[in-house]
């Protein structure tokens, strides 16, 4: 194959011509399967004059994009199917394969030599991870020795090397490939003596120049990232030794302790953050804070590390870890005095020292530190920078993104949200010692301005003032002096001319209110609540929004909540005005709120505010589906979501759910509502926005469930569902269910005149009992999708019949038998349903269902099995189906005259007795569960956990401190060494009252037909009727009486009214 071909078809991908674009993309897939095209491809990537940057790097994303389609073995063809035409799975040929691997290497130390191609050097990097992860140790034994020959050469070489040992060892950074850690003890023991020698040589010198320092922090940079890949889930022996620990320690330290000089640095701070050796010093504080954090802490290990590295973190808590907290120290001390040192840096020694704040030998070192380092180093992270108050001023939607948003980009590592993390911990964890200070500290800050303290610092202390709002609102002490506190330096700031301290004393509000604070003086909470209420309509964006979301917690109090109704419209049109300006989740989440508080006052308006959240929904999800096509088209990535843009989407729809809930008496506005919802809704479903199917289905259940019947607008959705569930979303079955249910419960006369339809739901039903990508679970919902079927379409499905029994019974006569198919494990509750199923059958048709039955020779298996699993059909509904099909039995045996089934008519009847006597019961029980169900929940004992807080008692001050994460490891340890005799959740179900389940039994009076089956009987085949009372035992014929005396007396209330009587 010619380079010059590829040449041209990459130049041709490029045009402005969209035609001549497509026919280059349909020439090079011409070209996949040939032979050659790989080795070609790396000919044209390599650095040459007679190519071009551009051509070379679409050449190297096209082998990134190729290796990850195609490289391991094809996935099953229905994947396949689903796949985007860039992710498609075409063979790369043997030869192909080979060469590869044999160039690739050679490849990379070319482009990691040449100073043009850093952009393609990236993605062949990528394509060699890859290659790697799926061939290597097995498909590529000779791996090691070819970096660890690299490693020794010159520049270029030592780069690929190093890129190479990074993919190798990422490979193995959990236990997926290695679950004993043997390769990975093996890589480190042949690999790392090497890097730990080749850094050393690297760090000696001191360049000034630009480009030496760019090389050697790549260099540095490459070695950390390689260790720090190979301790993320094991600590390997020879790490753990001291001949590995104290060199590599000692390096660590001295590449994060570098002072680097700026004049060889880039002066754009953002750039300065990507360089690097920004990126050497990250890796090297974070590799030592992963040696404390997971290794190195006795008091931290869970129990099922303490056996492989208890020894270990005796030894470095003793001996190490006091060196590192010294030395952040001193790098916090040279920064404080002005010595630049990257934020992620900063972000991971904060890490350290809250980790510090646990262990009681580590907190002895840190405590004296504590109070100075909180004012001069962690105080002025939390004040906001100029440039976030610049951008406050010139670009308030991208403030309000950056400081409000669920999904901030690496906010993860932001110091100023790790110091108020440092914060928060001290105070949980050493509250005694750490509180009063900082409070102090705070007081001493906002007392002297403006004075002597600038706006800037007022706002960084009350954001701290903010944070410590759950400890201060526990103390005794503390709480009742915080009103005074707002008033005197919260409640001005309303006033500020500044928007960010407005912002501010928004947040505070909220922080504090969250966590109930109290308040002495009516006129001071009024006060506020009117600022808050001034707020929704400031000049500044991020003020309005900070208002807003404040207002939900002011509603607890009854006079305020009384002032805020009448201004709810117009509250709620300035929620959505903001919405509308900036797509944030915590606003959808705040009208949603205020939705539910208000839902009474809200329904004047509902039509309204449901035509804006829809109109806001339908944007965001066509700008979302927009971004996802455009990326999945120009890297093959499936799934690709702009998550805060997903999380307002589902707010919306919650919001909306909640308006439909408010509606669900107010028939003519659920009807506009509905004819809002369901274009928005179906498109979603239409286009498998899967990651919204929770909210969509809720709300596809409220407005059927709330009409009670299925409007022109639901049966396209019926239809988008079915297609949904048959091209990808079964694994959405559950989250289905109800809209299905309602479907068949409400839509009952277009099932029974349109074939289409009814088709669509047995075939519903039919494939979730038989595909393997569903399990145990899903099938009991399927069964119940089945059962609304026979029950509400009786007399019109009979087409039904067939594939119900035999799916159902399959599972019946296969229960308990061994299960060499996982996908078709047979719980109890499976069993159950589908005996229960076949139940309804009868019910709906005997002499149909019997047929299907004695065709499999099934039906004295069935009738056995359901007899003696009686007492499992312990619910209302079970025990009236139960019911109900006896007496459509014996109405068939009336009918037929002789027949084999006539003969056992005496146990018919002892069943359906035996069914009657638990039923009086089950119906108050029922009763019951739904009277808990509307209980409000008693938030006492939370109140109670409060007020038993005392601040002279803190058993945190002195000891060893285990925190939720401590916990939250434990438990996975515990889970760890249980011996499970469940592989799969299908295993654990529930078989429980429905409460919400609508059935047409619902309406029928067990007793009262019963007893009409069996006077019909003694009239018209008093020879069946004879069969079935005459072997009755004394008892038998009791409990008979009773059901007669209870059809008498009002049948079910009845029977339920006498057993909650007292006894006489």
């Amino acid at each position: 194959m010619e380079a010059n071909t590829l040449f041209q078809i990459f130049t041709a991908s490029f045009s402005a011509d969209p035609n001549v674009r497509i026919t280059a993309e349909l020439e090079l897939r011409k070209l996949e399967p040939q032979e050659g095209l790989i080795p070609t491809l790396l000919q044209l990537i390599a650095p040459s004059p007679s190519s071009t940057s551009a051509v070379r790097l679409a050449a190297a994303i096209y082998l990134k994009n190729r290796i990850s389609s195609s490289w391991r073995a094809p996935p099953p063809a229905s994947v396949l199917a689903t796949l985007s035409p860039a992710a498609r799975y075409t063979a790369i040929p043997p030869s192909d394969r080979q060469a590869l691997k044999t160039n690739i290497l050679p490849l990379l130390a070319q482009l990691a030599s040449d100073p043009t191609s850093n952009a393609v050097k990236l993605q062949i990097a990528a394509v060699l991870g890859k290659v790697i992860d799926a061939d290597f140790p097995d498909d590529w034994p000779g791996l090691v020795a070819e970096v660890g020959a690299l490693l020794t050469a010159g520049e270029g070489e030592v780069e690929a090397g190093l890129r190479a040992t990074v993919e190798v060892l990422r490979t193995f950074r959990y236990t997926r490939k290695d679950p004993e850690q043997r390769i990975l003890s093996e890589l480190v023991v042949h690999l790392f003596p090497q890097l730990l020698v080749l850094s050393q040589r690297i760090l000696a010198p001191a360049p000034t120049d630009a480009a030496s320092l760019l090389q050697q922090g790549t260099l540095l940079h490459l070695v950390l990232k390689s260790y720090k890949n190979s301790i993320a889930a094991a600590l390997t022996p020879a790490q753990q030794a001291q001949d590995s620990l104290i060199p590599w320690g000692t390096l660590f330290l001295a590449i994060a302790t570098r002072q680097l000089p700026l004049e060889g640095l880039p002066e754009d701070s953002d750039d300065r953050e990507k360089h690097p050796w920004s990126k050497a010093k990250k890796w090297a504080v974070h590799a030592l804070n992963r040696l404390f954090m997971r290794y190195g802490s006795p008091s931290q290990l869970a129990s099922n590390m303490k056996a492989p590295y208890g020894a270990f973190a005796q030894r470095f808590v003793a001996q190490f870890a006091p060196e590192i907290l010294r030395t952040y120290l001193q790098l916090v001390e040279r920064n404080v005095g002005g010595e630049w040192v990257p934020s992620k840096v900063k972000h991971h020694m904060l890490v350290f020292f809250e980790e510090c704040i646990k262990p009681l030998s580590t907190w002895e070192l840190l405590k004296p530190h504590v109070q100075p380092l909180l004012e001069q180093f962690v105080f002025p992270l939390v004040c906001l920078t100029e440039d976030e108050i610049e951008l406050f001023t010139d670009d308030p939607p991208e403030f309000a993104r950056t400081h409000f948003g669920d999904f901030i980009e690496e906010s993860y590592a932001n110091p100023t949200s790790t110091s108020l993390c440092f914060i928060s911990a001290l105070v949980e964890s050493r509250k005694k010692i750490t509180l009063m200070p900082m409070l102090n500290f705070i007081q001493n800050v906002v007392s002297k301005y403006p004075a002597e303290t600038t706006p800037r610092q007022k706002d960084g202390a009350l954001r701290m003032l903010a944070s410590l709002a759950l400890s201060t609102s526990k103390s005794k002490k503390i709480a009742p002096m915080m009103e005074s506190f707002f008033v005197q330096f919260v409640l001005p700031e309303f006033k500020s001319p500044h928007g960010f301290l407005r912002y501010r004393a928004c947040e505070v509000v909220e922080k504090f209110e969250s966590v109930d604070m109290t308040w002495e003086t009516k006129a001071n909470i009024e006060a506020l609540c009117s600022a808050v209420m001034e707020a929704i309509t400031d000049t500044d964006l991020p003020v309005r929004i900070q208002a807003a979301i404040t207002l939900p917690e002011l509603a607890r109090y009854e006079d305020i909540r009384a002032r805020m109704v009448p201004n709810i419209g117009r509250i709620m049109q300035e929620l959505l005005k903001l919405a509308n300006e900036v797509d944030l989740d915590t606003l959808t989440n705040t009208t949603r709120s205020l939705c539910a508080e208000f839902s009474d006052e809200v329904i004047p308006f509902a039509v309204e505010l449901t035509q804006q959240l829809i109109g806001s929904y339908s944007r965001l999800t066509r700008e979302s589906l927009e971004l996802r096509e455009k990326q999945e088209a120009a890297d093959g990535y499936e799934g690709a979501y702009d998550d805060e843009k997903t999380l307002v989407c589902m707010n919306l729809l919650k919001t909306v759910e909640q308006l439909v809930s408010s509606l669900a008496k107010n028939v003519d506005s659920l009807a506009q509502v509905e004819a809002i919802i369901a274009p928005a809704l179906q498109f979603t479903v239409q286009h498998n926005l899967v990651e919204l199917y929770d909210e969509t289905f809720e709300i596809l259940d409220s407005l059927t469930f709330f009409n009670k019947s299925i409007g022109h607008a639901m049966w396209p959705l019926f239809e988008a569902a079915y297609s949904s569930f048959k091209t990808g979303g079964a694994d959405y079955f559950q989250e289905m269910f109800p809209f299905f249910d309602n479907i068949v419960s409400y839509g009952a006369p277009t099932f029974t005149t349109n074939s289409e339809y009814r088709t669509m739901l047995i075939d519903l039903f039919a494939t979730a009992m038989t595909t393997p990508e569903l399990g145990a679970d899903d099938r009991c919902v399927a069964c119940k999708i089945g059962e609304a079927m026979l029950l509400n379409l009786r007399g019109n499905i009979d087409e039904a019949i067939p594939v119900i029994v035999e799916r159902s019974m399959t599972f019946v006569v296969n229960a308990g038998a061994d299960e060499t198919d996982s996908s078709f494990v047979i719980t109890v509750p499976l069993f159950l349903h589908s005996l229960e199923l076949v139940i309804t059958a009868i019910y709906y048709n005997p002499a149909l269902t019997l047929a299907i039955l004695d065709r499999h020779d099934w039906t004295q298996q069935f009738f056995s099995l359901w007899f003696k699993h009686l007492h499992s059909f312990a619910r209302v509904h079970d025990r009236k189906l139960g019911i109900a099909a006896i007496c459509a039995l014996f109405e068939w045996l009336a009918g037929v005259g002789d027949a084999p089934l006539a003969h056992n008519a005496s146990q018919l009847l002892g069943g359906a007795l035996q069914l009657f006597k638990g039923l009086p019961e089950a119906i108050v029980d029922r009763e019951e569960y739904i009277k808990t169900l509307e209980e409000p929940e008693d938030e006492e004992d939370e109140e109670e956990e409060f007020d038993d807080v005392d601040d002279d008692d803190d058993g945190l001050a002195e000891g060893d401190v285990h925190d939720a994460t401590n916990e939250y490891l434990e438990m996975l340890a515990r889970k760890e060494n249980e011996v499970d005799d469940s592989d799969d959740d299908d295993n654990v179900s529930t078989w429980s009252e429905e409460v919400t389940w609508v059935s047409p039994l619902d309406s029928i009076d067990m007793y009262e037909r019963f007893s009409n089956t069996l006077r019909a009987l003694e009239s018209e085949a008093p020879a069946l009727f004879s069969l079935a009372t005459t072997p009755l035992t004394p008892p038998e014929r009791a409990e008979l009486e009773s059901v007669a005396r209870a059809a008498m007396a009002g049948g079910e209330k009845a029977a339920a009214a006498a057993l909650r009587a007292p006894l006489p």
